[in-house]
Formats: structure tokens, C-alpha cells, sequence
């Protein structure tokens, strides 16, 4: 995409580092430069972990993450936010804050609820905390695994009323857990219903596919798109960096963001 350097849209991406780069602000930075916007970054969290495990997340000071976030806010004009890693209640409660400082700007909150390697990063707290920051939210982006966790409900349908009625905008679950061939992913808007889009199920095991969608939403609708478009050419996009996958590791694949496609 050839991009006006001078409008070109700026995304503030929040969340964890993930030092094989498969996950979280790497995968934000790519997903977001690659459709055409800049990106700047708040980093809630270091891990040590790769493509094969996961043994530690270290979260940062709150008063730290604020520090930046003010700094950013006084300079830059943001027009969309990522969320993903909020490893503690009280980075969520700063999150909160920034985002009250940021009215009207899109949000795609991603609620990383635990790793694609198996470390579960949630708890009361961090969930009640989550929930504080629907009403800010233009769109979450849960798997069906993490929409069961914060609502309680196993029907995806009844899932995703849960998160409107409690003040989301907009739910997309993705159904890659779901058997099947296909992946469904459902749209959920509050003021539009229902929309699934079915993608050809590809058969490798992927390290960050969920930051790279929520990271191309955002960008997309920091663009201007319509919810509705907007979610079809990320998951498009996201599907065609997981079919172009790579092995950078010994574990899981990375999807290849960069790759020339057509978004």
C-alpha cells in the first residue's frame, strides 16, 4: 500500500514483548506498518519465552507505563488504539485512563488471556479489570476460549451478548478452535447484527495470529474503514501471513506479516 507520509495514520499499540518476535508489539509493529500506518508502542510487560515455551512474564510498573503514555499523548494524534497483554489490574487501570484521554479513537482490545504456548495469564482481578474496559472498546477480538472466560458462556452467540450488552461496540470471535475445515469468524455490532466469514483451515500451529488480526483491525479502521470492511480485509490478511508462514523457531510458525499480498 503507497501511503501519504504526511496523513498517514498513526496506531498506538499496548501490550507485552515477546522476544522471538512471533507475539505481542512485534507483531503489532509489523501488522500495523504493513498496512500503510505508522505505529507507536506501550510496552505493559517482558516475557521470557519462545516458539516452543513459555517461563516468565514480568510486568512493568504502572507509574512507568503512565509516564510514556502521558509523554505520547501530549505529541502524537492517534487514530485507533491496539490492546493485547494487560497482565495486571493495575496496568488495566492505566490503560483505562489512556483511553479516556482518547475519545472517539477506534480501540480493537484483544484480551490475551493466556499464551499459544500454554501460560495462563488471567486471573479474578484481571478479568474484572477487562471488563471495566469494554465500554471503551470499538471491537474485542476473542477466540472462543477466551470469550467463554470472560462471559461464563459457552454459546458463542450468547458469548458475544454478553460483551454488548456490558458496553462493547463490536465482538469478532474467531473459531479457530472450533472443529472444522473451515475457520468461521462471526462479527458481532451491536447496531448491525451478525456476519461470518469462512477461511480454508491451514494445518501448521501459529505463534501470534490473534495480535496480528487485532493489530490489522485497528490499522484498518485508524484508515477510516467501516467496522464491517475493516474486519474482512484483516482476517483476509491475517490469513494470507499464516498460509506464507514461517519457521523461525523450533516450535510454532510465525506468520509472515510482511509478506507482498494485496492489502
Amino acid at each position: 500500500m503507497e501511503t501519504d507520509a504526511a496523513h498517514t495514520p498513526t496506531v498506538l499499540a499496548i501490550g507485552g514483548h515477546d522476544p522471538c518476535g512471533g507475539a505481542g508489539i512485534q507483531a503489532d509493529i509489523e501488522a500495523i506498518v504493513t498496512q500503510g500506518c505508522n505505529a507507536c508502542t506501550l510496552i505493559t510487560a517482558r516475557t521470557a519465552q519462545n516458539t516452543r515455551r513459555f517461563v516468565r512474564c514480568r510486568p512493568v510498573e504502572p507509574q512507568i507505563l503512565l509516564e510514556e503514555a502521558e509523554l505520547l499523548l501530549e505529541d502524537v494524534a492517534f487514530a485507533a488504539v491496539k490492546i493485547g497483554l494487560l497482565p495486571t489490574a493495575a496496568l488495566a487501570g492505566v490503560v483505562e485512563h489512556i483511553l479516556g484521554c482518547l475519545p472517539g479513537v477506534p480501540v480493537v482490545l484483544d484480551p490475551v488471556l493466556g499464551s499459544e504456548t500454554g501460560h495462563d495469564f488471567a486471573n479474578d482481578d484481571m478479568l474484572t479489570a477487562l471488563r471495566a474496559l469494554l465500554e471503551h472498546a470499538t471491537v474485542l477480538t476473542p477466540n472462543r476460549p477466551e470469550l467463554q472466560r470472560l462471559t461464563s458462556d459457552t454459546d458463542p452467540d450468547a458469548g458475544a451478548g454478553v460483551l454488548l450488552a456490558r458496553g462493547a461496540r463490536a465482538v469478532l470471535v474467531t473459531g479457530t478452535h472450533a472443529p472444522g475445515a473451515e475457520v468461521v469468524n462471526t462479527l458481532y455490532e451491536r447496531d448491525a447484527g451478525v456476519q461470518s466469514v469462512s477461511w480454508p483451515r491451514l494445518p501448521g500451529v501459529y505463534h501470534g495470529s490473534g495480535c496480528t488480526l487485532a493489530a490489522a483491525l485497528a490499522a484498518r479502521l485508524a484508515w477510516g474503514e467501516p467496522l464491517a470492511v475493516a474486519s474482512r480485509t484483516a482476517q483476509e490478511y491475517t490469513w494470507n501471513t499464516l498460509a506464507s508462514a514461517r519457521q523461525v523457531g523450533r516450535g510454532q510458525l510465525h506468520p509472515h506479516r510482511l509478506y507482498r499480498g494485496t492489502c
